[in-house]
């Protein structure tokens, strides 16, 4: 018998022990509200602001004194931002816990993972944009089609990217599944730790699963996902409009979003995103 999952009433709603996750999200109702998101990631924000800002001030110095070396300590640490955001809200709507520091540094184990998809959305942001950076290159055309088609192109990379923007929050919240008494993701898995289970198909914590998961989930309500994510973009860089500062303050909030229309469409595990120990500090 399929699962039956009630409709989300908070941003917390945890993934039940023994049932294979892809059998949960397929069953799994969920809204998609802008203002409420808004309001928590601001709350979050408020709650947490010298962490998150703090991050994001390192991220950009080590960028600035090492262009090579800092590309790769910056993506480093970027997973571990998502991570000590998904850690910090997890109990409820608006029952928010203090970030640790610590978790920036525990993005270790699936750094190649995450890159990997990464190159992946690099890859589609690069054909979709093909045309305009050819128009403006290789064309003359007036201001309107340049930006006719500029808008165009955007629209579908969004419509792309939000099919499988979710799989890397996927990856590092079931990074774990299968072990430690874990919630298995896989039928494979859910047979190990015997428990009964009807899947019919994989969707584990590898890349390609996460992302066919991502496009599972996106496909149900495409246009609200759409939509979710323009607006997370749009929160995320509207600083940069305050002199450019302003973003230290409106990206973190829009990180923040990301990660709670995250977990009203997928859920969240009642234990703690720990992909692996904390490299320069003693959190556990």
């Amino acid at each position: 018998m399929a699962m039956r999952v009630p409709a989300a009433v908070s941003v917390a709603q945890y993934v039940p022990t023994g049932v294979p996750y892809i059998e949960y999200i397929s069953a799994r109702e969920y809204e998609l509200d802008l203002r409420k998101w808004l309001h928590i990631a601001w709350e979050v924000y408020r709650a947490n602001w010298l962490n998150l800002t703090g991050v994001l001030v390192v991220l950009l110095f080590v960028v600035a004194i090492s262009r090579v070396f800092g590309a790769f300590v910056f993506w480093y640490m970027t997973n571990g931002f998502m991570v000590m955001i998904l850690n910090s809200i997890r109990d409820g709507e608006l029952a928010i816990r203090e970030t640790r520091f610590g978790d920036v540094f525990t993005a270790w184990s699936y750094f190649f993972p995450l890159l990997a998809i990464t190159a992946g959305l690099f890859g589609v942001a690069l054909i979709t944009f093909s045309p305009t950076i050819y128009l403006l290159e290789e064309t003359s055309l007036s201001w309107f089609w340049d930006f006719a088609i500029f808008s165009l192109c955007t629209l579908v990379f969004f419509s792309l990217l939000a099919f499988v923007v979710f799989a890397p929050l996927i990856l590092m919240e079931h990074y774990r599944d299968g072990r430690e008494g874990a919630a298995p993701l896989t039928r494979a898995a859910a047979r190990a730790a015997n428990e009964p289970s009807e899947l019919s198909s994989n969707c584990g914590f590898g890349v390609i699963s996460a992302l066919r998961c991502s496009i599972m989930q996106t496909r149900r309500q495409f246009m609200p996902v759409l939509t979710g994510l323009m607006a997370c973009f749009s929160v995320a860089f509207s600083g940069l409009f305050f002199l450019g500062i302003g973003v230290l303050i409106t990206f973190p909030i829009g990180a923040v979003m990301f990660v709670i229309m995250f977990r009203e469409i997928f859920g969240v595990r009642e234990t703690d995103v720990r992909p692996g120990n904390c490299l320069f500090c003693g959190c556990k």
